[in-house]
């Protein structure tokens, strides 16, 4: 495999995003029939932030990112810790963090983001758009159902790392979702891992973005459908690809409020210390589920009930382009998706 798409939706248990009664009929019926489920695939941690960092480079979340970052301030005193912990409390990590990017790079393998809302016309945040340092960023307190944003900067975690947000090729490896059409029209062009972010009105929060617009499922699988055909007709996927669609997390409050966790779920030592049960079961994300296409994977290979979570899905993905585990996606309980869902 040479190319890995990730598709990453928000906000949504496994039974509604892939279950029966999902609304998603793209998804669980023509996409499902090409691929496999993994059925007990969990997020590691709330909210959204959290687990696309825990995804990008096997760290834990502080406060501030397990609150979608407030405030765009630098992590402090970012001293090390165990398993490649930054231990502090702010949401932007040094530049010395290590990455997936930064391993990618190192092998002189392209990544790329494609996030919706941003670079993409008149009155739309520019490619790698972010707060400034140390300024308050609206979106992470934007309240759902009350104004249609194009852009809320926790979707984009990609910008919470100095090496990337300071650097000079920010504004061409992180950029909008238009942009990904043209790079599929090449292998050459298409990047070695590619990440793809719905933007507010598309991302399946159960939350519409604004008053009368669709919601949840419904405007998600509307995505999918304009989205993934151009990815499974082009000829890094056809060739070598890889794609993943998941969720970042289960919903932490009402209803399907899950935290429930696998594969040795750490305590978060940037996190308030456990209490009560939790001191014995460390909570995570919920169960979100991840259904994998590829012309490796055997097309309707039905529910797979091995248990792996986001610190899984990065360790797979380092796996394949031969990079050590950042993090805890190194842990002894993660464990790489196994070689016979991939062909092996």
């Amino acid at each position: 495999m040479k190319h890995v798409f990730v598709v990453m939706l928000d906000q949504q248990p496994y039974a509604t995003a892939f279950g029966p009664a999902s609304p998603a009929h793209y998804l669980t019926g023509t996409l499902e029939k090409q691929g496999e489920l993994l059925e007990r695939y969990y997020a590691v941690a709330h909210e959204g932030l959290a687990d696309g960092i825990a995804l990008l480079s096997g760290q834990g979340p502080t406060e501030t990112i397990a609150a979608n970052c407030p405030t765009f301030a630098a992590i402090a005193p970012a001293s090390s810790g165990a398993d490649g912990q930054v231990l502090g409390q702010g949401c932007v990590y040094p530049g010395s963090t290590q990455t997936l990017m930064g391993q990618l790079a190192a092998k002189q393998l392209k990544w790329k983001a494609y996030v919706q809302g941003i670079d993409e016309g008149s009155g739309a945040p520019g490619a790698c758009a972010h707060p400034v340092a140390a300024a308050a960023d609206p979106s992470a307190a934007q309240t759902p159902g009350t104004a249609a944003a194009s852009y809320q900067t926790w979707r984009n975690p990609f910008v919470y790392f100095s090496s990337i947000a300071d650097s000079s090729s920010c504004t061409s490896d992180d950029v909008g979702l238009s942009a990904l059409k043209g790079d599929l029209a090449s292998e050459q062009r298409t990047a070695s891992f590619s990440y793809i972010a719905p933007g507010p009105c598309d991302d399946g929060n159960p939350m519409p973005c604004a008053p009368g617009k669709p919601a949840g499922m419904v405007a998600a699988d509307a995505f999918l459908q304009k989205v993934i055909p151009e990815i499974l007709a082009s000829k890094a996927y056809k060739q070598n690809g890889l794609l993943a669609i998941t969720v970042d997390q289960a919903p932490s409050t009402g209803e399907y409020a899950d935290t429930s966790s696998c594969c040795g779920q750490p305590h978060f030592p940037n996190m308030p210390a456990p209490t009560g049960a939790a001191k014995l079961s460390a909570p995570g994300g919920g169960q979100v589920g991840l259904l994998l296409l590829s012309p490796f994977v055997k097309k309707g290979g039905g529910l797979v009930q091995d248990t792996y979570n986001h610190f899984s899905l990065l360790a797979t993905i380092e796996q394949i382009f031969g990079l050590s585990r950042l993090g805890y996606a190194g842990g002894s309980e993660v464990k790489p998706f196994a070689a016979s869902l991939l062909g092996g």
